[in-house]
C-alpha cells in the first residue's frame, strides 16, 4: 500500500516481513502467501510484541482451527466490522511513530471475509480484498455514506478486486437469483415421487474449501433441515457457530449435501484436480440414492461454449452448472468505484497473462477523480451507458423464464422461475 507502506494486507513474506502491522482480508489460499512460514511466526515472536495480526473474528477461527497455524493464535488480533480501530504504528526500533485508523467493511465474498478503510495523515484508503457487491449496495456502508446516500468523506485510493475486470464480464447473475434458482431446482427434486423405494438426495458440489457457505445457510433456512458436510469439513467449521448449528457428519440425517472428498487439513484447498463423485458419502446407504448434482460454478461459463446468457445449463444426466460467482462483475465493479469517486484506483488482480496490473488500472482510470476533487468527465456518464446498458427501461423483471433439462428424462417438463432485477444478459460469465 503506497500510502503506508509499514502496512501488509494479504502478504506475509519478502520485504513484507520488515511491516509494522498485519492485515489479513479473509482465509483464501492466494491471500495468506507466507502466513504459515517460520520466518513470519518468527517475525511476530521475536522481540516484536507491538506487532500484530488483524483480522476478522471468523477468519481468526477459521485459521485457528488448522493446526499449523496454531502458533499465531497470540498474535492475533480480531475486530468487529463497522467500527473505528486506532492502530499504533511503530518503527523497526519499537518507536511510535503515528495511529492509523482501521474500519472493517464486510465484503460478501466469504466467510470472514471483509474490506478495509484506513483513515490517516496519507489519506483515506480501501483495500478490498476479494469482494461481492451488487449494483448500489456500497451505499448501505454506513462507515462511507450518510442516510441520504451521499459519501461522507473523500478517497484518496482503493485497491480493488478486479478479477473480472473486463468489459467482456458486464454481467454475472446475484447469489439471490442463483440461490432462487437452486432452491426451486431442489425443491423439485425431492418432491418427486416417480422413484419408489429410492431416497433422493441433492448434492451441491465444489472444489473449493470455502465460498458457498451462504448457500449452504439459505438452503438449510428455506427447507428446515441441516445440511451433509465431511468430518473434515465440520472440524473446519468448528469454531462457527452459526455454521456448526445447520450442518451435520451423518449422512443419513439429510437430504441436502455439500460433502467433499479428501477436503483435508487446509484453509483454502485446491481442487481443480479432484475426482467429481455424484455423492462422496454413498458407502453409507444401503440403497444407493438417486442424486441431483448442482455445480456453482463460473470459471465454467467461461471455458465452455454454453450460450452466454445462460444462467443453468444441463451437462449430463443428472448434473446441473450454475453460473455463481463470489466475486463482483465487471458492472458491480464500476458502480462500486463510481460511488467512492476515488482518486487513484489500483488492481490486485491481473486478469490473465496477457494483461498487467498497468493494464487493468489504465482500463479503470475513466473512474479516477482529480487531486482537486472533481470528477473526471467520463465519470459523468452513466453507468448504463458506459457499459453499453440501455438505462431507460430501469430495473424491472424479466418475464417468467423457462429453462429446460433435455438431459434430465426426469425434469424435462421443469420449468424455474428466475426473478431477475433486470433484462441482463451473462457476458462471457
Amino acid at each position: 500500500m503506497k500510502e503506508y507502506p509499514e502496512i501488509s494486507l494479504d502478504r506475509f513474506d519478502g520485504e513484507n516481513l520488515q511491516s509494522a502491522a498485519f492485515f489479513l482480508s479473509h482465509c483464501h489460499s492466494d491471500h495468506m502467501r507466507g502466513l504459515d512460514s517460520v520466518e513470519f511466526i518468527d517475525s511476530l515472536a521475536r522481540g516484536k510484541p507491538h506487532v500484530k495480526l488483524y483480522m476478522h473474528d471468523i477468519s481468526a477461527g477459521l485459521l485457528l482451527a488448522i493446526d499449523r497455524y496454531a502458533d499465531l493464535g497470540p498474535h492475533i488480533v480480531t475486530l468487529p466490522t463497522g467500527e473505528q480501530h486506532p492502530i499504533p504504528i511503530f518503527d523497526k526500533y519499537g518507536k511510535l511513530k503515528y495511529h492509523v485508523c482501521v474500519t472493517l467493511l464486510p465484503a460478501a465474498h466469504c466467510p470472514g471475509s471483509v474490506m478495509f478503510f484506513f483513515e490517516g495523515h496519507e489519506g483515506n484508503v480501501i483495500y478490498t480484498g476479494d469482494f461481492r457487491f451488487h449494483v448500489g449496495e456500497v451505499l448501505s456502508l454506513r462507515p462511507l455514506f450518510d442516510s441520504d446516500k451521499k459519501l461522507l468523506t473523500s478517497i484518496r485510493s482503493v485497491y480493488a478486486d478486479t478479477t473480472f475486470c473486463v468489459p467482456e464480464a458486464k454481467y454475472i447473475p446475484t447469489r439471490d437469483e442463483c440461490k432462487t434458482a437452486i432452491v426451486d431446482l431442489v425443491s423439485d427434486w425431492l418432491q418427486r415421487t416417480d422413484i419408489p423405494g429410492h431416497s433422493r438426495i441433492a448434492h451441491i458440489f465444489s472444489r473449493s474449501s470455502y465460498g458457498y457457505e451462504y448457500l449452504m445457510m439459505s438452503l438449510a433456512k428455506h427447507f428446515q433441515c441441516k445440511v451433509h458436510v465431511s468430518q473434515s469439513q465440520y472440524y473446519k467449521y468448528r469454531n462457527i457457530p452459526n455454521l456448526t448449528r445447520i450442518i451435520t457428519t451423518d449422512p443419513l440425517a439429510t437430504q441436502i449435501h455439500f460433502c467433499q472428498r479428501g477436503a483435508g487439513n487446509e484453509v483454502e484447498g485446491n481442487y481443480a484436480n479432484a475426482i467429481r463423485e455424484k455423492l462422496p458419502c454413498a458407502r453409507e446407504f444401503n440403497v444407493l440414492p438417486n442424486v441431483l448434482q448442482i455445480i456453482p460454478s463460473v470459471m465454467y461459463f467461461t471455458k465452455s461454449n454454453v450460450t452466454p446468457n445462460e444462467m443453468l445449463t444441463c451437462v449430463e444426466e443428472k448434473v446441473v452448472r450454475v453460473c455463481y460467482s463470489s466475486h463482483s462483475s465487471y458492472t458491480e465493479l464500476v458502480d462500486f468505484l463510481t460511488h467512492l469517486k476515488p482518486q487513484y484506483i489500483y488492481p490486485n488482480v491481473e486478469r490473465n497473462s496477457s494483461l498487467t496490473l498497468q493494464d487493468v488500472r489504465q482500463s479503470l482510470s475513466f473512474l479516477e477523480c482529480s487531486s482537486h476533487g472533481k470528477e473526471n468527465h467520463m465519470m459523468k456518464i452513466s453507468v448504463h451507458q458506459i457499459l453499453g446498458k440501455s438505462s431507460s427501461k430501469g430495473p424491472g423483471f424479466l418475464n417468467l423464464r423457462t429453462i429446460m433439462f433435455p438431459c434430465l428424462d426426469s425434469l424435462l417438463k421443469l420449468k424455474l422461475r428466475l426473478k431477475l432485477r433486470s433484462a441482463m444478459t451473462i457476458v462471457g460469465y
